[in-house]
């Protein structure tokens, strides 16, 4: 049976919840909801920082969430892509069922992307685009793909939209 004393300790560490580093770390991936030009935003954070180098700022509205939930299918597929593999994603047409929207994905692949840093890489890009609202795009790689689809539940909550095949 549990104690008081025992419900104020981390079950991993066995240290106290308040100095506990696995207890205080960041989630790997977070929301953190915002507001630009008055709109609702998200920005989506990795381990409390920034999604990776290339991105300081993963930010976006509920219109481009609503791409992202519409075509999780193909945001689970870039994401399970093993790094240096192109993505088993054809360019294609989405018909999002809720909003009756439809959706153009286009893969590309980045040959020697060179960072900053100098760094060369070479990695699988997608692009989604309502067909409805020609400003209306966003463009994620491996790395948003986990997020988006490890956040998803949440992003769908803040965006007002139903998740299907959950």
């Amino acid at each position: 049976m549990k104690t008081k004393k025992d419900e104020d300790r981390c079950e991993i560490t066995g240290l106290k919840r308040i100095s506990c580093y696995h207890c205080q770390a960041p989630p790997e991936y977070e929301m953190k909801e915002s507001t630009f030009e008055g709109s609702p935003i998200v920005e989506i954070l990795y381990k409390g920082g920034p999604i990776h180098e290339r991105d300081k700022n993963f930010r976006f509205g509920k219109n481009k969430a609503k791409l992202f939930l519409a075509c999780m299918d193909i945001v689970e597929e870039l994401a399970s892509t093993p790094y240096g593999k192109l993505p088993d994603i054809k360019n294609q047409k989405v018909d999002d069922t809720v909003s009756g929207v439809t959706i153009s994905v286009k893969v590309e692949s980045f040959r020697d992307m060179e960072l900053s840093s100098g760094r060369r890489i070479n990695v699988p890009w997608v692009r989604l685009q309502s067909g409805k609202y020609p400003d209306l795009h966003i463009g994620f790689g491996r790395r948003k793909a986990k997020a988006i689809l490890r956040l998803r539940r949440q992003l769908a909550e803040w965006a007002k939209y139903p998740l299907v095949n959950e």
